[in-house]
């Protein structure tokens, strides 16, 4: 027989887990809008691309997002094999759901808001994404290494 204890806490975690995605989802779909309806979801996404400050710091939060993710698998499998329970079960469960959320938050903070930077720079930016775009549709051609087309 469980104890009423544990499962109110159970109730707890759930309702406060979805609070937290519907949160994480809000935010997320009022940031995108805003950009959206703003005309800048483009600029801002050649910012993360082409600006290495950005670049680098949206490629550390997509790291500690993975990071979080493999521990809540890790935690899975240790409570599953009953290694983890109770208190400490619960404590790691909150830790690394917390961190997961936090750090998806910080992503979609960091990566969706539009930096403020100086025209020239705004101007190199754009010249680097149209060149990028052009490399990007050009045709290739498939040389056998000595120069010359396949037959």
């Amino acid at each position: 027989m469980m104890d009423g204890g544990a499962n109110v806490g159970g109730v707890i975690t759930v309702v406060a887990s979805a609070g937290l995605v519907t949160l994480l989802t809000a935010v997320l779909v009022v940031m995108l809008l805003r950009l959206r309806h703003e005309g800048t979801l483009a600029t801002v996404l050649v910012h993360v691309v082409f600006l290495p400050e950005r670049r680098r710091r949206v490629l550390g939060l997509i790291v500690a997002l993975a990071v979080f993710f493999i521990l809540a698998g890790c935690d899975a499998a240790l409570t599953s094999l009953a290694v983890l329970n109770g208190t400490v079960q619960s404590l790691a469960n909150a830790v690394v759901f917390g961190g997961g959320a936090l750090a998806l938050l910080l992503l979609m903070l960091v990566a969706l808001r539009p930096p403020a930077i100086d025209p020239a720079r705004r101007a190199e930016l754009r010249r680097a994404s149209e060149e990028f775009l052009l490399l990007a549709f050009a045709p290739a051609e498939v040389h056998d290494g000595l120069g010359a087309p396949p037959p």
